[in-house]
């Protein structure tokens, strides 16, 4: 699969959020170059005078784990063994959207050092949110659990959301608010 089709956390995992994914490899020049997603035919091509060949199927292939193989017919007719199955998966769905379970809503801290926690869905990476400025990133936890501190944030209002994104590169809506007031000043005697 080509790396500007794989999406998401990894370009070389071949998980995607690309429901038409292109396709490249090399053969024979000139040759006809057919992929398929197990027993069913994609389409076809023609490798160049290279012997260079790429392939984008023109109807979507629907979330699933597929084995890509191609085979190619020379220009006098004999057609070659599949190649190598190339494991693909497609996930266009995106990942529900995280909980904030830490802090919680309406929370004081005398201090700028605090943590944003929560849950979200297996193996998915959060990022918390500052109006839309990211304030860091988790990696996925197969429980779903992420964690990010802060530091050094100023005296104020916060409002926080978290968005989450899977292996595949889909993003979740953005969870519930979560306010915090920071209040780092000493009251007069």
């Amino acid at each position: 699969m080509a790396v500007t089709s794989d999406f998401g956390s990894s370009d070389s995992d071949n998980i995607t959020n690309d429901a038409t994914p292109t396709f490249n490899g090399t053969d024979e020049a000139g040759a006809t170059v057919k992929a398929y997603a197990g027993a069913n035919l994609l389409g076809e091509t023609s490798a160049d005078s290279t012997g260079k060949w790429s392939f984008t199927p023109s109807d979507a292939l629907s979330d699933n784990a597929y084995s890509i193989t191609a085979t190619a017919t020379d220009k006098a007719g004999n057609t070659s063994q599949p190649s190598e199955a190339l494991s693909v998966t497609i996930d266009t769905v995106a990942p529900v959207a995280p909980v904030i379970t830490n802090p919680a809503d309406n929370s004081s801290y005398g201090t700028g050092n605090f943590t944003v926690s929560g849950i979200a869905e297996q193996n998915t990476s959060v990022e918390p949110f500052e109006d839309l400025a990211s304030q860091g990133k988790s990696s996925g936890a197969p429980d779903g659990a992420w964690t990010i501190d802060l530091a050094g944030v100023p005296d104020g209002e916060h409002t926080y959301v978290a968005r989450a994104t899977d292996v595949a590169g889909n993003t979740s809506t953005a969870s519930d608010a979560v306010r915090v007031t920071v209040d780092t000043g000493v009251p007069a005697s």
